[in-house]
């Protein structure tokens, strides 16, 4: 009986393992290799719509810029020369360090590209600033509070929201067989408990044994089972990872006729 009580808890959490995936579905953001593919492509209507989406999901800097240096490729290419402007002005801002492809990009897209950096580094020349740059604020979002409501629901879940996917697996399973054998030995302990008082003098001892074992087994069970509810819950709303775990807030402001540039950027 005990074996199969131990088999039941078993199945019950690789269940829960196996199903993590399916809880865990979120839309996921659209990879930087694939909007280059479609800008290759030549299939800009695709690759606007990926870039669109790309700008509210990705989170790092880096590529965000790359984002917005395929939007102003596109711009470019369309002989849109201000909107281009403002896209490649956002790229820079958000990494200094980005650099186009030869490969993949036009000598005379280089070498507009390259001007706006010129541009930027060297604020005496107002002309070298876009003509309309609207103010903009990036902040990284911090998914930690999201995940501290999910992990409340089921503990893991907000591991798995953050992307910690073995993390949150393994707490998935740990608190499924929890759970299950919580409620196995509930089961097992009321049927030796009723069996223990029906009991003669001459087996009244070892039935007490028996309820007493199950007893112990269910409240053991039962505190496994809210300790892994409570590492799951904090571990959500504290750990953040390097990129949930800072944000940054980068704030661009750009004027026409009288040059004026400034960047501020906040880490924390």
């Amino acid at each position: 009986m005990r074996a199969s009580v131990h088999i039941f808890a078993l199945t019950v959490g690789w269940l829960a393992w196996g199903a993590a995936p399916a809880w865990s579905q979120v839309a996921e953001p659209p990879r930087l290799d694939a909007l280059w593919e479609a800008y290759q492509a030549l299939d800009y209507e695709k690759a606007q719509a990926l870039a669109q989406t790309a700008l509210a999901a990705f989170e790092a800097p880096e590529d965000l810029a790359q984002v917005h240096v395929v939007l102003g490729l596109i711009a470019f290419s369309q002989n849109d020369q201000r909107t281009a402007t403002r896209q490649f002005t956002d790229a820079l801002v958000l990494d200094p360090a980005v650099e186009l492809d030869a490969l993949l990009v036009s000598p005379k897209a280089m070498d507009f590209f390259n001007d706006i950096r010129t541009g930027l580094a060297q604020a005496g020349r107002a002309e070298s600033l876009p003509a309309e740059t609207a103010p903009r604020y990036i902040l990284v979002q911090d998914r930690r509070a999201e995940a501290a409501l999910r992990s409340m629901v089921l503990p893991g879940w907000g591991q798995l929201y953050k992307g910690q996917r073995a993390k949150g697996r393994l707490l998935i399973g740990v608190w499924g067989v929890a759970v299950a054998g919580t409620v196995t030995s509930h089961i097992l302990r009321q049927q030796s408990f009723d069996t223990y008082i029906e009991a003669g003098p001459e087996d009244v001892e070892q039935r007490y044994d028996t309820f007493n074992r199950w007893h112990k087994t269910r409240n053991t069970l039962v505190l496994g089972a809210i300790a892994v509810w409570v590492y799951s819950y904090l571990d959500a709303l504290i750990a953040g990872g390097q990129a949930l775990g800072q944000r940054n807030l980068l704030v661009p402001l750009t004027f026409s006729d009288r040059q004026m540039h400034v960047i501020v950027r906040v880490q924390f």
